[in-house]
């Protein structure tokens, strides 16, 4: 099964505490929070992941890449 996560959205009102960084690489606790959610799916057996992106897609598919790191087949 498949599972799709839109991560593509500019993050305007959370700006103020991060510009640098596309709202999903946001670190919560030293981790992106898009990198918790993954972690999460993969526990419950969903490994293959659709990751919708827009704003700074290139830094959150730098990130994540291929998503064997996290364990996940991740295409965007």
């Amino acid at each position: 099964m498949k599972t799709v996560i839109m991560a593509g959205g500019k993050g305007s009102r959370i700006q103020s505490v991060n510009s640098e960084l596309p709202k999903p690489l946001i670190p919560i606790n030293g981790r992106p929070i898009l990198q918790w959610e993954i972690e999460c799916l993969v526990r419950q057996g969903f490994t293959d992941i659709i990751l919708t992106v827009s704003h700074k897609a290139e830094m959150i598919e730098d990130y994540f890449r291929d998503g064997s790191k996290f364990g996940a087949s991740i295409t965007y």
